[in-house]
């Protein structure tokens, strides 16, 4: 009875063994984590926004935050945009070569700008099965 929990954990792994990733958080909003220091970027944010029991399986709608910060004087937004976008893809083609998970329909990403924070990057959407591992009594 612990799907949800390893899911969390095997996606914060991925996250943070990527070269492009100093950091992963969770939680339903981004102002939750401590933006104003310098070292946790660039950074993961995970946000599980639901899901559905199905026979046999748990499906879970995530949403992950790749982001990092940008700096007006360097002109650097593609490049953080380029490598943050590329956090995601890793991470997502990781998940779809997973046993025990199952990614269901397409990532749908989409660009980030949080400029009061000078935050840049993509969100990936997606729903993911996992096994429901709960005994069943007959």
């Amino acid at each position: 009875m612990n799907g949800y929990y390893l899911l969390i954990e095997y996606i914060k792994s991925l996250a943070l063994s990527d070269n492009d990733c100093n950091t992963f958080t969770e939680g339903d909003e981004l102002g939750d984590t401590d933006l104003k220091r310098q070292s946790i970027y660039p950074l993961m944010h995970l946000v599980a926004d639901g899901g559905n029991f199905v026979n046999g399986v748990i499906q879970f709608d995530l949403e992950l935050f790749a982001l990092d910060q940008f700096d007006e004087q360097l002109q650097n937004d593609p490049d953080v945009f380029n490598t943050q976008l590329y956090v995601l893809k890793r991470i997502y083609n990781k998940l779809s070569i997973s046993d025990g998970i199952s990614l269901l329909g397409e990532g749908a990403i989409q660009k980030v700008e949080r400029k009061e924070n000078n935050l840049i990057g993509w969100s990936l959407t997606l729903q993911v099965e996992v096994a429901d591992d709960v005994m069943r009594f007959c």
